[in-house]
């Protein structure tokens, strides 16, 4: 059997894991959770509260989407700059100026009474929880090969779970004066007048509380991870916090590089045109499924009950967290494989990345299925094949997870981590506004002029997921030639 030249010939020794910075990992979460939770608590009731400040329901639908839209965009446009001053004077700063600035963003939504006032606010939010970049640094710099398989997807499904706890403070705590005419504590402590006067005020507060008591653990307990700017904040670290280089490991140069410097890296250009694929297909795909089952079946869809398209979310969802979860187990590393956790890491990349084509092409099934009428397909046969294109779909965004540990891996420096970060962080996020209004529209007019059978939306995406399937492969090529070349420079 052949054997390529990167492949050791002697089984790796076992590695032992290195313990988890836990403490420090959780205040990273705890910042990490503020951003999904500060930006979703607003969902339940901001139409309500533009209805009130426009004096009717006419015009909410735009406001609506205008607020949402200038918080993408600012957190958008401040996801890189961030990351790349983080590389500079620190992640610690950058990442306890954007949890103040959250915080502080919060508190005065719930004062503000005017529609410029909201906008102006909402863009301030967007800005500040732009760390997002830095964020990610601070994780990749606390922990190393043997346990980041761990700590990346734990720090992954933190914002799911922000994306659920924000909306819930948001639903239960907006309008208390009428909505919860019991609270009698209200009136106690002598606050009726001011929630009755700002009824959207106390979600608000204690999404602020929440993020200024975050700040002070930060604060507290969060040291500067920054390679060249160790030492500045740095307490006396335990043991099991302190990772020690080894002799023969050659560090990477210290010197930070800028997005064209970093663009003219071959890996990191395919990553990052990976991750620009990954974000447009993942998204595409999470309105397209709710767009297809929707729609009746005269119109390409599957006629679905909003009630059945929560349970599929439901399902979507569960799917999701499991794998995630899953990869702390896969990517550990073992010493019965031949594979090292980057290798592991970049095959399993290129594999989950392939499951997009398959992943769309299941709406064409779907579609047959449901036009053909066959007898118990409706419930049966369509939630069977549904349930697969989920389950696809959810390794199809395993990558999330794993794009950054490919970021850490590939870092041309210890400082270029932040700006590496926020780049990817940056084409993803365009990506994700571009697909979900590409794929309405292609919907429409594949259904509405037949082409390809009403299924020319579906095949365009099989396309873009076979090119995102190919960049992906290359990047396992490139590290496997990357390998080789070391080999044949060391021997």
């Amino acid at each position: 059997m052949a054997v390529s030249e990167a492949q050791p010939l002697l089984p790796p020794r076992h590695v032992q894991q290195t313990p988890l910075p836990k403490i420090k990992l959780a205040v990273v979460f705890a910042v990490k959770l503020l951003i999904p939770v500060g930006g979703s608590q607003t969902s339940p009731y901001i139409n309500q509260r533009l209805e009130r400040i426009l004096g009717g329901s006419a015009n909410v639908g735009y406001y609506s989407g205008l607020v949402s839209s200038i918080n993408s965009i600012t957190h958008t446009l401040a996801m890189y700059p961030l990351a790349h001053l983080s590389d500079r004077i620190g992640r610690r700063p950058v990442v306890l100026l954007g949890s103040v600035g959250i915080a502080l963003c919060t508190l005065a939504f719930g004062f503000v009474d005017s529609l410029w006032g909201i906008i102006a606010i909402r863009s301030l939010s967007g800005f500040f929880s732009g760390t997002t970049g830095a964020i990610h640094a601070i994780v990749g710099e606390l922990t190393d090969e043997t346990n980041q398989s761990t700590a990346f997807p734990l720090y992954d499904i933190v914002a799911a779970v922000g994306f659920a706890v924000g909306p819930l403070i948001g639903g239960t705590f907006a309008n208390p004066v009428t909505e919860h005419p019991d609270w009698t504590w209200i009136t106690r402590l002598g606050l009726r007048d001011l929630f009755a006067t700002y009824p959207y005020l106390l979600p608000n507060m204690i999404t602020s509380a929440l993020a200024f008591f975050t700040v002070a653990l930060a604060w507290g307990i969060l040291d500067e991870t920054l390679p060249s700017h160790k030492g500045v904040h740095q307490r006396n670290a335990s043991p099991e916090e302190t990772t020690t280089v080894s002799e023969d490991e050659d560090p990477k140069v210290d010197v930070a590089l800028n997005a064209w410097q970093m663009f003219a890296i071959p890996v990191i250009r395919s990553i990052s045109v990976a991750t620009f694929l990954l974000g447009f297909l993942g998204s595409g795909f999470n309105v397209g499924v709710v767009l297809m089952s929707y729609a009746k079946v005269s119109h390409g869809g599957l006629g679905l009950s909003p009630q059945q398209i929560g349970i599929a979310m439901f399902i979507m969802g569960s799917l999701s967290i499991f794998l995630k979860l899953s990869l702390t187990w896969i990517l550990r590393p073992s010493p019965h494989s031949h594979q090292t956790v980057s290798q592991k890491l970049n095959s399993l990349f290129a594999q989950t990345m392939a499951a997009w084509p398959f992943t769309f092409f299941g709406f064409i099934i779907l579609g047959w299925i449901a036009s053909a009428n066959v007898t118990g397909a409706r419930t049966g046969l369509i939630w069977i094949v549904l349930s697969v294109v989920l389950f696809l779909s959810r390794i199809g965004c395993m990558p999330f997870t794993l794009i950054m540990l490919l970021v850490k891996e590939n870092s041309p420096s210890p400082t270029s981590l932040g700006a590496l970060n926020g780049l990817t962080e940056l084409v993803q996020s365009v990506s994700a506004v571009i697909s979900p209004a590409l794929i309405g529209s292609l919907f429409a007019f594949s259904n509405n002029h037949d082409v390809l059978g009403g299924y020319f939306w579906v095949v365009f995406y099989v396309a873009c997921s076979i090119f995102a399937a190919v960049i992906a492969a290359r990047i396992e090529k490139q590290h496997v030639e990357a390998e080789a070349t070391t080999a044949h420079v060391e021997a």
